[in-house]
């Protein structure tokens, strides 16, 4: 495939693409990309969809949706969102449409009640466990995991990851390649030390900000009061523990938030180990 620069043209709900595709709405929009619903009407009962297409006020790389749809491809799990097809031109892909809230929505509506119901909070744990196991194994770095990445949908009751668009592949290095576009990508508050200093990439830092994930689903705070990394690595900040989880958990929840990579959980398994075992 030729990577190629290109400036895609304005588009309009009830716009057509590639005459099947009806946009309806507007989901949502990143730093490259927005996301319609749209109905497509070469399905049978006129299936409704998600389309992500390329920002149209940006020159940008033709390649971005495509390799990102490559990486989803490989992942069928369901918790994490589901491609359908991408279009020749390889402007746009299309996939599952998710009804509900984002879990940035659900920790905020439940803050003031201290996190999500418990019972409710360790299945979305467990759920956001499985899939990050899935997608380490199938040797994929998610880099944005936060909560306006991670769905709700109503429909399965299953929590999705979303937005791969920073994805990397685990045996590749990129130290010192950032680009400045890559680090202003970046969450701050969620990204781990080493992704804020530019370090090659590492499942590790899934695990950071998983970490920090689940320990506001859990208690309704960021581990260090939204803080970034390094901010909290100046003030020699830890995680106040959360009592109600037992020991082995909390052992494996607070080593996924020490700030140094090298003291902290190394594979995802260590998560599911005792986290499988939450009722």
């Amino acid at each position: 495939m030729v990577d190629t620069l290109i400036k895609t043209q304005p588009l309009q709900l009830h716009q057509w693409l590639e005459n099947r595709y009806e946009l309806i709405s507007l989901l949502g929009y990143g730093g490259c990309s927005r996301v319609y619903g749209a109905i497509d009407h070469q399905s049978a009962g006129y299936l409704r969809v998600a389309i992500k297409v390329l920002r149209t006020d940006l020159t940008i790389r033709q390649n971005t949706l495509a390799e990102e749809y490559e990486k989803l491809q490989r992942i069928r799990h369901i918790n994490v969102v589901q491609v359908f097809g991408i279009s020749q031109q390889n402007l746009f892909f299309v996939m599952e449409l998710l009804e509900g809230r984002s879990l940035s929505q659900l920790i905020g509506y439940y803050q003031q009640q201290g996190g999500l119901p418990r019972h409710w909070a360790l299945l979305l744990t467990r759920q956001l466990i499985s899939a990050l196991t899935t997608l380490h194994r199938a040797g994929l770095i998610h880099r944005d995991l936060k909560p306006g990445n991670l769905f709700f949908n109503k429909q399965d009751g299953q929590l999705k990851i979303i937005d791969f668009g920073m994805a990397q592949e685990k045996e590749m290095q990129y130290a010192g390649h950032y680009s400045s576009k890559s680090m202003d990508a970046l969450t701050p508050v969620y990204a781990s030390l080493e992704m804020l200093s530019g370090a090659d990439a590492d499942a590790r830092d899934d695990i950071y900000s998983a970490g920090c994930v689940i320990y506001e689903m859990l208690t309704g705070r960021h581990p260090f009061d939204r803080l970034s990394a390094d901010q909290a690595a100046v003030l020699n900040l830890v995680p106040e523990p959360i009592e109600w989880l037992s020991q082995a958990q909390w052992h494996v929840l607070s080593k996924s938030l020490v700030l140094n990579r090298e003291n902290r959980v190394a594979d995802i398994s260590e998560f599911s180990s005792v986290f499988e075992m939450l009722q």
